[in-house]
């Protein structure tokens, strides 16, 4: 068994929220026996628990939610935009930026153990 753990500091327990209420779907029913994850929150911090019978599940679940915590972050920040400005002018961030701008993450810790 394949284990990760992915922390993840909000800048506020409402995103926090967001993110969590996004993603209990997917955390309830798995897709595959080949993984699952736990999700918890506390304050503005995030826990992922990835369990994954072999690496390339283990590499394919952390990647969607990654992806998902991303286009949340995206629609967090589309809807902000709209709030603030009256209507949502938006660039189109490359990746990159989105990762690293990840809900204005403090910061972002990843951890990968084999059992």
């Amino acid at each position: 068994m394949t284990q990760a753990t992915i922390s993840i500091d909000f800048p506020s327990e409402e995103r926090l929220k967001i993110v969590l209420d996004a993603l209990r779907p997917e955390t309830k029913i798995s897709v595959t026996s080949r993984s699952k994850v736990h999700a918890e929150g506390e304050g503005t911090h995030l826990k992922l628990i990835f369990e994954a019978t072999d690496t390339s599940a283990l590499r394919a679940a952390l990647n969607s939610y990654l992806h998902w915590i991303v286009v949340i972050n995206d629609i967090c920040s589309a809807m902000e935009t709209t709030e603030k400005k009256g209507k949502a002018i938006r660039q189109k961030p490359s990746l990159t930026t989105n990762v690293l701008n990840l809900c204005k993450v403090k910061m972002l810790r990843i951890s990968i153990s084999r059992w």
